[in-house]
């Protein structure tokens, strides 16, 4: 890209050379001067880009439901990051869809139409005053969102300005909305939406159809300049479509159930291609390989609903579930693939993650572990498997190379010591009554003897890594033996 805009730069200054008129030569070094401090200002940006990595801290309690402030430090590297804090406590709002800017703003929409979005190097949710329906990334730190009334809005977090006005052009249709459809962005400034009758256009001047077609689905664009987006279409098939209309087809997994659309599609900064789909795990996300090739799903993908791509190979997904209806994060530990489950939003208390961006390097993160918690586990999930932990120094080294994001989850647990009760006739042994109350009614939670996830819905068995409360129709004393 740098020589293509130097090639261009010096065919100016050539030109200028060529003319003799002084008048015209003035006017000329103004605009070559103009164009010179764009260049350099593009030239700065995807440097930039380039050479950023991404430390994905996370933050997971036992029990969550206890969870307080965790502050976090990161040092070494050439880049200064502030002290922030995390905190797993369970409280959330449930999330309908999301997408991420360019600068690595995070965006989502909640069931109840509440935008909000948490910027890159904090943990803080911030709710927005605008209702949304649908959302995706756009330049800078901006979105693009579709609202109640199917119009289409470009949002910087404070100012909300109307892109055209879809339900007003001819070639539309009556009655055609976007609350069934979806928007997306490659953060060039030129929006694609989907309508509900299945058709794709896009923003310029004005709103203008892509093709014909109308059976799409979901969509998203690649960031590369060229326009072209992924679109999943009802044939069951991934197209990836070009700014023209033109369609490859990019089939879809083997292993896929042919009786449910694909839920959604998404790219990353990089071009990395995946789709939801159906199959016997339930909803999860597969990756493109090549031509009509894709992996088998990624089974920690579980109850996967949207899909939204950003900066350092990141992908997002937020799950329909109940129980869940939160963010996972896309990590790697250069063999496996791990979805880092529930990513929480809310404004209160902060959230239990956040992704930085830092110049590539080697950073220590160092939690200072809460009184009455002990750290017992980090988990490092780094493409290139060359950053290390170190639990008694409650540390993580991350070495971060330009383009990647390295993710680490800091593991504590609430250092809880049961009372003995005397006379059991075994040494060591407690006796647990749950407590006492009104009959048919349950009591908290233990704190310190839960899984990770409290869950309070009535699915039954709860999911891997919860736990409910559940009645027995006679009286229950557990003993449990201490070492």
């Amino acid at each position: 890209m740098k020589q293509n805009y130097n090639t261009h730069f010096m065919a100016a200054i050539v030109t200028l050379h060529e003319t003799s008129d002084p008048q015209l030569n003035k006017r000329r070094v103004k605009i070559l001067f103009c164009c010179t401090l764009l260049v350099l200002g593009l030239l700065t940006s995807i440097t930039a880009t380039a050479q950023q990595g991404y430390i994905y801290v996370h933050k997971q309690a036992l029990d969550e439901s206890s969870s307080v402030n965790s502050t976090f430090t990161v040092t070494g590297g050439s880049t200064s990051v502030t002290p922030f804090q995390l905190n797993d406590q369970p409280a959330q709002v449930n999330i309908a869809d999301i997408g991420s800017s360019q600068n690595g703003r995070l965006w989502a929409v909640d069931v109840n139409d509440k935008l909000y979005y948490r910027n890159s190097g904090s943990s803080q949710w911030v709710l927005t005053n605008v209702t949304a329906k649908k959302v995706d990334g756009g330049p800078g730190g901006d979105c693009y969102f579709i609202n109640g009334g199917s119009q289409v809005f470009r949002y910087d977090g404070t100012t909300a300005t109307k892109i055209g006005d879809p339900l007003s052009g001819s070639n539309w249709g009556n009655g055609v909305g976007l609350l069934s459809g979806d928007i997306c962005n490659g953060w060039d400034g030129n929006p694609y939406i989907i309508t509900d009758q299945g058709k794709i256009f896009r923003f310029t001047n004005l709103w203008v159809q892509l093709n014909p077609s109308t059976n799409n689905r979901s969509l998203d664009e690649f960031v590369d300049g060229s326009g072209s987006i992924l679109v999943a279409k009802s044939d069951f098939n991934i197209y990836k479509i070009s700014s023209t209309g033109v369609e490859t087809n990019l089939g879809r997994p083997s292993s896929a159930s042919a009786s449910y659309y694909p839920n959604d599609v998404g790219v990353d900064d990089q071009g990395n291609i995946y789709a939801i789909y159906w199959g016997s795990n339930g909803a999860s996300v597969y990756k493109w390989v090549s031509g009509t090739s894709w992996t088998a799903s990624e089974q920690t993908s579980i109850h996967a609903m949207k899909l939204t791509g950003g900066v350092g190979k990141q992908m997002w997904m937020s799950t329909a579930y109940t129980y869940y209806q939160n963010i996972f994060a896309r990590s790697t530990n250069g063999i496996n693939i791990i979805w880092i489950e529930d990513e929480l939003v809310r404004t209160n208390p902060v959230g239990n993650a956040a992704m930085i961006a830092v110049s590539p390097g080697t950073y220590t993160i160092t939690e200072t572990v809460p009184s009455g918690w002990d750290l017992y586990d980090i988990t490092v999930n780094d493409p290139t498997s060359n950053s290390s932990k170190n639990i008694q120094s409650n540390t993580a080294t991350l070495v971060v190379g330009a383009g990647e994001t390295v993710n680490v989850i800091f593991q504590s647990g609430l250092v809880n010591t049961p009372s003995k009760v005397p006379g059991c006739g075994t040494a060591g042994r407690y006796i647990e009554t749950f407590g006492t109350g009104a009959a048919c009614t349950y009591g908290t939670p233990l704190i310190g003897q839960t899984s990770y996830h409290f869950d309070n819905t009535t699915n039954g068995t709860p999911p891997e890594g919860g736990y409910n409360i559940v009645g027995n129709s006679i009286n229950v004393i557990l003993q449990i033996g201490l070492i």
